[in-house]
């Protein structure tokens, strides 16, 4: 089920690069928020272990999806950056959370400051 959501959520997100946004996105990003990650990212690695020892293929870690649902929390639309806020909370495990949103806060600052320095730029240029 994994490798196929990946893909959907590719292909999706691949249509929903333009300003319109693909029917499929919001039930994906839903059905990806009621997902949960392991509560360490140990948990994980042993969980992925043990499936493969079991024959079901397990080729797809639940954080792969994380970077997709990255590109969604700055769409244009607020319903999809709201569940795609949800979707990723709830895929990252307990022990990186911390590290996770740091990241996120210094990815969201940085993006203020160029968007403050190319206002400052056009506002000068006239």
């Amino acid at each position: 089920l994994l490798p196929f959501l990946l893909n959907e959520l590719e292909r999706v997100m691949d249509y929903s690069l333009s300003n319109t946004v693909h029917p499929s996105l919001y039930p994906l990003l839903l059905f990806l928020s009621k997902m949960r990650a392991p509560l360490t990212a140990e948990v994980l690695v042993a969980t992925s272990v043990l499936v493969a020892e079991s024959f079901v293929s397990s080729d797809v870690n639940p954080q792969l999806f994380l970077p997709m649902l990255r590109k969604c929390l700055s769409a244009n639309v607020y319903q999809v950056r709201s569940m795609a806020a949800r979707a990723f909370a709830s895929l990252i495990p307990v022990d990186v959370a911390t590290a996770t949103a740091s990241n996120l806060l210094l990815d969201m600052a940085s993006k203020i400051k160029e968007q403050m320095q190319k206002k400052h730029i056009f506002r000068f240029n006239f």
